[in-house]
């Protein structure tokens, strides 16, 4: 199969299901060519155990493609192990860490590991299929705290009002429960972006914010 830089593949190794992210993963990109993905992951075979998401050669990502990745991976049963791989932090171009920058002041990378997706960097991706639990752990936990190093690459700073989370309404029994978790995402807003605003400008933010969320429910 020859690859495209600006197209998502995927291939099956073994008891891994490779999904390659591209270069410069865009809303059209992810339009385009994600549906395949998906439909692939809503029918994964029992004896595949492993999801690997390859993003060692991604230099941007909208929140929409990633959200969509995220929302799939939450679909799958949690017998399955998922891994991220990102480039080695000493060897990443400028624009390799900007995208993953953005990704952690963004929210994405923190919803990966409440998913229970290892960070990993590329020089230890072999310890994926051929290492101890612990020696595993070892490596992805060191791989994440270099991502989280990363500071500077983004061309803005304390802009982030709502970060990306995916949240299954499916775990809330009542609209009251819905109304407590607005309230609690509103909450964190407020302490995210106070320090930086007038509280005339605040309380419009949070009015804004709350209309926002309680709009997506319906």
């Amino acid at each position: 199969m020859v690859m495209d830089q600006n197209e998502f593949e995927y291939r099956i190794i073994g008891n891994s299901f490779i999904i390659k992210l591209p270069f410069e993963t865009r809303n059209h990109v992810w339009s385009n060519s994600y549906g395949k993905i998906q439909k692939e992951l809503r029918k994964l075979d029992d004896d595949i155990t492993d999801i690997i998401i390859n993003a060692q050669n991604m230099e941007w990502a909208d929140p929409i493609p990633m959200l969509s990745l995220l929302i799939s991976i939450a679909e799958i049963h949690t017998d399955k192990r998922f891994f991220f791989v990102v480039p080695d932090i000493d060897k990443m171009y400028e624009g390799q860490k900007r995208v993953f920058e953005f990704l952690r002041k963004e929210g994405f990378i923190s919803e990966m590991k409440r998913y229970g997706i290892n960070i990993i960097n590329n020089k230890y991706e072999h310890l994926i299929s051929h290492s101890t639990s612990e020696e595993l752990k070892k490596a992805t936990e060191e791989s994440l705290l270099q991502i989280e190093k990363l500071e500077g690459f983004v061309y803005y700073n304390d802009s982030t009002i709502l970060q990306a989370k995916v949240v299954d309404l499916i775990n809330f029994k009542t609209e009251s429960d819905i109304d407590n978790e607005i309230e609690r995402e509103l909450e964190e807003i407020k302490h995210r972006v106070k320090p930086h605003l007038q509280d005339s400008q605040l309380n419009e933010i949070i009015w804004k914010a709350g209309l926002f969320l309680k709009g997506l429910h319906f």
